[in-house]
């Protein structure tokens, strides 16, 4: 890429982001709570097949807002191995059946935004947003004995 072809490229994302952030006030946003991934937490060494299942992430690190990520939730067995996919059965469709294949347990979450220079907005989303879900009550994490209180 060029140096103008760069210089473009921030221009052109600089008006995507104000135009966002156009939409953002004008409908008096303090905070969005959207889907954190498609997916479930993968495993080690795993996210290149999956990546696609973190777009929902990828647009505010493209605007430079600042995000957070909250798990919420776990996939139950219910959900396990359930993964319904694109419908194109591509090599994308194929490994997120996979990744849902030992799903059981593992988190889910949402993301919290604002634009840049909100993050103290974002940090005191995600707390309440702890406190009414009660993630780490609900699923303590295991073999860490009373090591994971100092986390709360």
């Amino acid at each position: 890429m060029s140096t103008q072809e760069y210089w473009d490229t921030l221009a052109d994302r600089t008006k995507y982001k104000k135009r966002f952030e156009k939409v953002y006030r004008h409908h008096q946003l303090d905070c969005l709570l959207t889907p954190g991934t498609g997916l479930p937490a993968h495993e080690h060494g795993k996210f290149g097949e999956v990546a696609l299942a973190a777009l929902y992430l990828s647009v505010f690190n493209f605007l430079d807002w600042t995000a957070g990520s909250v798990p919420v939730t776990t996939v139950n067995r219910q959900e396990e191995g359930i993964y319904k996919g694109t419908g194109f059965q591509d090599k994308y469709d194929r490994k997120g059946q996979e990744q849902m294949e030992n799903s059981f347990g593992l988190p889910m979450g949402v993301q919290l935004s604002a634009p840049s220079g909100r993050e103290e907005v974002v940090l005191r989303a995600m707390k309440d947003l702890e406190q009414v879900v009660k993630f780490r009550k609900k699923h303590e994490p295991k073999g860490l004995g009373d090591a994971w209180l100092s986390r709360l």
